[in-house]
C-alpha cells in the first residue's frame, strides 16, 4: 500500500509545470484575477509540498487517501467524502457486530456470576447452620489433641525413666547369661549408674521407687560380680602359662588381635573387682600363683637349660654366677612389673571400662602382687649364696664384689618391686651375711707391721694394699648412692687402714734405730697414701694419712739433722757459740787455733765421702717416695748451711776477736750451700 502510495501523488511536478503553462499562455487582460487566483493556490500547493516533505505523517495520510480511487481526476476527488463516509460507515458497522458478540458474552457471564453468588449465599447459609453444630466438636477435638500431647510428653519420660534406671532385655542376658564381653562391662557400669541416682532419689519424694530400683540392681550387681570373679579367676589361672604370653609373637596378626582383646576384657574384669576388694583378692591370689609357678619354671630352665648358655655353667666364677642369676631377675622384674602394670592399670578410655568411685586404688596393689610373687626366688637364692659361701675357700675381694653386686641389685630391683618387698630385704639380709664373711676374712687376714731390713712395708701389708686397691676399684665403679660409698669405706677403713695406723704409731716407741724405724714408717704410710688417694670418697682419709706422713717426716728430718751436726761437731761449736759472750776468740773450745783445726777438720767431712756425712743422706735414700726423699735431704742440708752460716758469721764478727778470720773460714755459706746441693 506504501508504494502505491508513492506512485500515486496527489500533486507533482509535471502538475506544477502543466499550471505554469497554461497561466503563462493567457493574456494579460483578460486572466489577471484569474492569475493572482491561480497565483494563490500555486502557493498554497508549494507550500504543502514543502510540508510534505518535511511532515511525513501527513504525507502518509495523503498517500492513504491516495488508495481510495483508481485515477486522480476531478470526478474521483468530489466523490472523496462520499467514498469516506462509506468506508467509516462499513467500519462502524464492524464494530457493532463485534461489540454484540462481547454483550452477548456479558450478559452469559453475569448470568454465570449470578447462579454463583445464589451458591456462594447457599453455602454460607449452610456454614451458618452448621458452625453451632461443629463448634462442640472442635472444642472437642482441641481438648483430646491436648490430652494426646500429655500422654505423648508421659511416654517419652516414661520412656527416658525406663532408659536410666532399667536394664533391656538385651542388656540383662549379657549381664547374667551371655559370655563376658564389652557389653557385659558396659552393662556393669550402668547398673552402677543407676545404683548411684536412685541414691540421689532418696533425697526427693520418690523414695520408694528409689529403694524397689536399688534393691533389684544390687541384685543385679551381685550376682554379676560373682559370674565375673569366676571367670576372671578362670583367667588368672592361665596365666601360668607362657603361651598366654609370648605364642603370640610368632602367630598370625589376627590371632594377637584376639589376644589382646582377651587381655582388655582381663584389665576391665580386674578394674571393675576394685570395687568388691574380697572378690578381687581372690583373684589376685590367682594371678600371684599363676605367676609363681611360671617365674619358677622359667628361673630353672634359665640355670640349666634353654638358652645357649644357661646360667650354670659360670657357677665356677662366684661372682658372675651371682651378678648372672640377680640380672635374669632383674630382668623378670621388669617383664613382671609391666604385666602386672598392664593388668591392673586403669586405663578408662577404653569403651566399656567401669568407672567405680574405688578403682582409683587398684595400682597400689601392684607392689602386693609383685612382692608375693617374687617371694618363692628367695630361698632359691638363699641356696645358691649357701652354695659358694660353704663350698671351697673364697677370696675376700670375692666376698666384697658379692655383697656390693646385691646392693646394686637391691636398689635396681626395689624400684620395680618396692624398696620394702620381700625380695630387697631379702637381698639385704643376704649382703649382711656376705659382708660378715668378708669382715671374718679381712680380720684373719690383718697384718702385724713390723721392721724390714730393707726399710720397705712387708710383703703381707703390700698384698693387703693390693686387695684393698681392688676393693675400692669395685666401690668406685659401684652404682650405689654416693653416701653409700662413704659409709662402706668408713667401714672398710676402719677394718684395714686404721689397725696399721695404729700399729704404726705404737712401733716408733718400741724400737731402737729411731732414724730407720722413720723411714720405715714413712714408707708405709707412702704405701698407703697411694692406695687412697686416687678416690674421691677417700679424700678425707687420705688427709689424715698425709698428715701423718708429714708429721713424722719432720721428726725424720729434726732427728737427722741433729745427728748430722753431731757428727760433723758443729752442734758442739754452736752450744759453746749459745752459751758464752764475746769475745768468742778467749772461750776455750773457741780459740782461733782450736777453731782454725776445727774449720779444717769440717770442710774434710763435707767435701769428703765420709761415712759420718753419707749416713744420713743414705738414709733419705732408703725413702720409697720420692717427693719425699728429695724433700728430707734438701732439709737436712739446709740444716748444715744454716749451721755453717752460723759458725762463719762468729768467726768473721769483728768483737769476737779473731785474728786472720778468712784463713780460719775461708769459704762463704754461699759456697758451702752450693758445693752441698
Amino acid at each position: 500500500m506504501v508504494n502505491q502510495r508513492n506512485q500515486r501523488p496527489l500533486l507533482t511536478l509535471d502538475t506544477k509545470q502543466k499550471i505554469n503553462e497554461n497561466g503563462g499562455g493567457s493574456s494579460p487582460s483578460t486572466t489577471a484575477p484569474q492569475n493572482s487566483i491561480i497565483t494563490r493556490k500555486v502557493h498554497q500547493v508549494v507550500s504543502i509540498s514543502s510540508s510534505l516533505a518535511e511532515n511525513d505523517s501527513l504525507r502518509n495520510a495523503l498517500q492513504y487517501l491516495g488508495t481510495f480511487y483508481g485515477e486522480n481526476t476531478v470526478d474521483e476527488r468530489r466523490n472523496l467524502r462520499g467514498v469516506l463516509e462509506s468506508k467509516t460507515l462499513d467500519t462502524h458497522k464492524e464494530l457493532l457486530r463485534e461489540f454484540t458478540k462481547v454483550n452477548e458474552r456479558l450478559e452469559l457471564l453475569d448470568n454465570v456470576v449470578g447462579d454463583l453468588s445464589k451458591a456462594c449465599s447457599l453455602i454460607d447459609e449452610q456454614m451458618r447452620q452448621h458452625e453451632s453444630v461443629t463448634k462442640s466438636f472442635l472444642v472437642q477435638y482441641n481438648n483430646t489433641q491436648q490430652k494426646l500431647s500429655d500422654s505423648q510428653h508421659r511416654q517419652k519420660l516414661i520412656s527416658t525413666f525406663l532408659t536410666q534406671f532399667q536394664l533391656t532385655d538385651a542388656e540383662r542376658d549379657a549381664l547374667l547369661y551371655h559370655p563376658i564381653t564389652q557389653t557385659f562391662f558396659r552393662t556393669l557400669n550402668k547398673v552402677h549408674d543407676i545404683k548411684n541416682a536412685c541414691t540421689d532419689m532418696l533425697r526427693t519424694h520418690q523414695q520408694k521407687s528409689g529403694l524397689e530400683i536399688m534393691e533389684e540392681m544390687s541384685g543385679y550387681q551381685d550376682t554379676a560380680y560373682e559370674r565375673l570373679s569366676r571367670w576372671t579367676q578362670e583367667k588368672c589361672r592361665l596365666l601360668s602359662s607362657d603361651v598366654y604370653q609370648d605364642s603370640y609373637a610368632d602367630e598370625h596378626d589376627e590371632h594377637l588381635y584376639g589376644h589382646l582383646l582377651v587381655e582388655q576384657e582381663l584389665k576391665n574384669a580386674l578394674n571393675a573387682l576394685s570395687g568388691r576388694p574380697v572378690l578381687l583378692r581372690c583373684c589376685l591370689k590367682e594371678i600371684v600363683s599363676a605367676r609363681k609357678t611360671a617365674l619358677v619354671s622359667k628361673f630353672f630352665d634359665a640355670l640349666h637349660g634353654g638358652r645357649r648358655r644357661p646360667i650354670e655353667m659360670a657357677a665356677h666364677d662366684p661372682v658372675r654366677y651371682i651378678g648372672d642369676i640377680l640380672a635374669w631377675i632383674h630382668q623378670s622384674a621388669a617383664s613382671e612389673r609391666e604385666l602386672v602394670d598392664s593388668l591392673l592399670s586403669n586405663d578408662e578410655s577404653e569403651p566399656g571400662t567401669p568407672t567405680s568411685s574405688s578403682s582409683s586404688s587398684l595400682q597400689s596393689y601392684s607392689f602386693g602382687v609383685l612382692d608375693e610373687t617374687f617371694q618363692v626366688l628367695n630361698a632359691h637364692l638363699k641356696d645358691k649364696i649357701d652354695q659358694i659361701l660353704n663350698g671351697e675357700r673364697v677370696d675376700m675381694i670375692v666376698y666384697f664384689r658379692l655383697g656390693h653386686l646385691m646392693e646394686l641389685y637391691r636398689f635396681t630391683i626395689g624400684k620395680l618391686l618396692g624398696m620394702n618387698s620381700s625380695l630387697p630385704c631379702y637381698l639385704s639380709e643376704l649382703r649382711s651375711m656376705v659382708d660378715h664373711c668378708f669382715y671374718d676374712v679381712l680380720q684373719k687376714q690383718q697384718v702385724v707391721v713390723s721392721l724390714t731390713l730393707n726399710l720397705k712395708p712387708p710383703n703381707d701389708m703390700v698384698d693387703l694394699m693390693h686387695k684393698l686397691t681392688d676393693i675400692l676399684n669395685t666401690l668406685n665403679q659401684s652404682m650405689v648412692p654416693q653416701e653409700s660409698r662413704e659409709q662402706e669405706f668408713s667401714n672398710i677403713i676402719s677394718a684395714v687402714v686404721d689397725p696399721i695406723l695404729s700399729n704404726l704409731s705404737s712401733t716408733i716407741t718400741s724400737q731402737e734405730n729411731i732414724s730407720d724405724m722413720y723411714v720405715f714408717i714413712v714408707n708405709c704410710h707412702a704405701l698407703l697414701h697411694n692406695t687412697l688417694s686416687p678416690y674421691d670418697f677417700a679424700t678425707k682419709k687420705s688427709e689424715v694419712v698425709m698428715a701423718e706422713t708429714d708429721k713424722i717426716m719432720e721428726q725424720f728430718i729434726s732427728f737427722q739433722s741433729d745427728q748430722l751436726l753431731t757428727n760433723v761437731g758443729i752442734k758442739q761449736i754452736l752450744d759453746l757459740i749459745k752459751n758464752n759472750q764475746k769475745p768468742l776468740s778467749a772461750v776455750d773450745g773457741l780459740k782461733p787455733e782450736q777453731m782454725s783445726l776445727f774449720m779444717q777438720s769440717l770442710y774434710v767431712h763435707l767435701f769428703s765421702t765420709s761415712t759420718l756425712l753419707l749416713s744420713p743422706q743414705q738414709q733419705c735414700d732408703k725413702i720409697s717416695s720420692t717427693r719425699l726423699k728429695v724433700y728430707s735431704k734438701n732439709r737436712i742440708t739446709t740444716a748444715l748451711s744454716d749451721a755453717y752460716a752460723q759458725v762463719y758469721a762468729c768467726i768473721q764478727d769483728l768483737e769476737n776477736q779473731y785474728d786472720n778470720a778468712k784463713e780460719i773460714a775461708f769459704r762463704t755459706p754461699q759456697q758451702v750451700k752450693i758445693l752441698l746441693e
